[in-house]
């Protein structure tokens, strides 16, 4: 009897009486036998398609990566590659490496630096990577391992650019990524972990309750960031570190979107490292020289905090080093391996990278229609020695200006619906003001009525101001400060013009009320 009849007849025979069963078959007996036959069925064509084909005697065997024979230069490398003194003991620096991902590109990055070659570093994160808590640049996690790549490798040509964005997550770089990276950057560092918590689904200050798990657009913009920055001309080596706040996280190891953004570096064999695992144990413990209040101050690292962070990131970045330096690969470069050095597809669904319109610096002060700009003034309130901070400001009430954006039209296919458009704004604590948005040619939009900028804290952060606009050619915004305030003064600037084009305009609403 066929598979199929015993599968049949498992639906179709009755159950026997108790007095029955002795010798008789059951349904579940029958059903059974069935899915065994079919399984066995299945094995033996799957045996036959092996033993046929190509790989019956065994796949390709490939020797390991050897070690060079001229120990004294590994001997020399080590000595340079080491020489710095570390803040953390060589099992807790273990304990910081989350993954080495795919080293390449590193390869090469180390290879270049090896041959006396300069190179271009660029970091994008938030506020941490900005400096927060620091007294002097020199003291930023970043810069300090920007020093020991120099002292390592030392060239009058090395470049380094910061690109960070206080308050920022990942999903603005998704769409402004190429005003932030030149094209010609050797070594990305990348730090979000803290400001991309708010993909996390529960109930808790900057969450979403119900939020779908990874295919949300925190996380969907997380992977296009990475997916834009993997495409570079220059096809940069990636680091990235995950930063850890205990108070920002309510002292848990596992409650952050660290777990989630990690199966993504993964997925594209990006190395990463983790503060959070390095040192949760240390501060919960409080160990001396660890506890909260002597690593950090509120949300942020202290200079002691960016110390461990840059220590976390150089050990890994010097074991790599020495790892690809003094091994020769026997075999990547073969054509079997090159889907390893390609992009993948999108790990979430359909979740596809597109060249969004973002609008900042020189870009944004030729968007102001000429004749258009009365009462505001476009300045640089950046700090010296930090990145610049240039946009429109205005210091009055009741002061209008006209930008012309880029075309709202979608680069979705067959999309009909609205677009989201973006307002890239300060709040702060010192004489804020509130504005309105609206949309007076080409597209339109409901606008936006009020928006106070007023943080009431003492701290600074980009914020973003999401509308719903229609899908036009031509648009034109119209920006004013308005005469209520909830502090002692009027003050509004914005540096930046987003154009989503790649996103529908669901999400606007909930952007707005997270205030992200």
């Amino acid at each position: 009897m066929s598979a199929l009849l015993l599968t049949k007849a498992a639906v179709t025979v009755k159950q026997p009486s108790l007095q029955q069963r002795k010798g008789v078959m059951t349904p579940l007996l029958v059903l059974v036998i069935a899915m065994q036959v079919q399984t066995s069925a299945g094995s033996m064509s799957c045996m036959d398609s092996w033993a046929n084909g190509p790989f019956h005697q065994g796949p390709p065997m490939y020797h390991r990566d050897s070690f060079e024979q001229n120990w004294s230069h590994a001997e020399h490398l080590a000595k340079r590659l080491y020489e710095r003194p570390m803040s953390l003991p060589e099992h807790i620096l273990d304990r910081g490496l989350s993954n080495t991902g795919d080293v390449l590109r590193l390869r090469h990055l180390f290879q270049k630096l090896e041959a006396g070659q300069p190179i271009n570093i660029v970091v994008i994160g938030g506020s941490i990577t900005c400096g927060g808590n620091t007294n002097t640049p020199q003291q930023i996690w970043v810069n300090l391992v920007f020093d020991w790549l120099n002292a390592t490798w030392p060239h009058p040509g090395h470049k380094f650019r910061n690109s960070c964005k206080p308050a920022t997550p990942s999903m603005l770089f998704s769409f402004c990524l190429h005003n932030s990276v030149p094209d010609d950057t050797d070594l990305l560092f990348m730090e979000f972990t803290v400001n991309d918590n708010m993909g996390i689904d529960r109930e808790r200050g900057g969450g979403l309750p119900g939020l779908p798990v990874m295919e949300n657009e925190w996380r969907r913009g997380f992977e296009r960031m990475l997916r834009l920055a993997y495409q570079l001309p220059s096809q940069p080596a990636m680091f990235y570190l995950h930063t850890y706040q205990p108070e920002y996280e309510q002292h848990s190891f596992w409650q952050g979107g660290e777990s989630q953004l990690e199966i993504l570096l993964e997925y594209y064999g990006i190395p990463a490292v983790s503060a959070r695992n390095a040192l949760y144990h240390l501060e919960i413990g409080r160990s001396d020289g660890f506890a909260d209040e002597q690593v950090h101050c509120g949300v942020h690292p202290n200079p002691l905090g960016h110390i461990y962070y840059a220590d976390i990131v150089i050990a890994a970045l010097q074991d790599i080093a020495f790892h690809t330096l003094t091994k020769v690969s026997h075999h990547m470069h073969k054509d079997l391996f090159r889907s390893l050095t390609s992009l993948p597809a999108p790990m979430l669904e359909d979740n596809y990278e597109s060249n969004n319109d973002c609008v900042k610096d020189g870009a944004l002060k030729d968007a102001a229609v000429m004749g258009q700009t009365q009462g505001w003034e476009w300045v640089d309130e950046g700090k010296p020695g930090q990145p610049s901070k240039w946009g429109w400001r205005t210091l009055e009430p009741l002061q209008s200006i006209v930008i012309e954006t880029p075309s709202t039209m979608s680069s979705l296919a067959g999309y009909q619906g609205d677009t989201l458009l973006g307002i890239g704004y300060l709040e702060s604590f010192n004489h804020m003001g509130q504005f309105s948005v609206e949309c007076i040619s080409g597209c339109q939009c409901e606008g936006l009525q009020s928006r106070d900028t007023n943080w009431g804290v003492s701290t600074s952060v980009y914020l973003t101001a999401y509308l719903v606009v229609s899908q036009s050619p031509h648009c034109q915004l119209k920006i004013t400060s308005l005469q209520n305030t909830s502090s002692d003064g009027h003050k509004i600037k914005f540096d930046t013009i987003i154009v989503a084009t790649s996103m529908t305009a669901r999400w606007a609403a909930q952007f707005n009320a997270l205030r992200v």
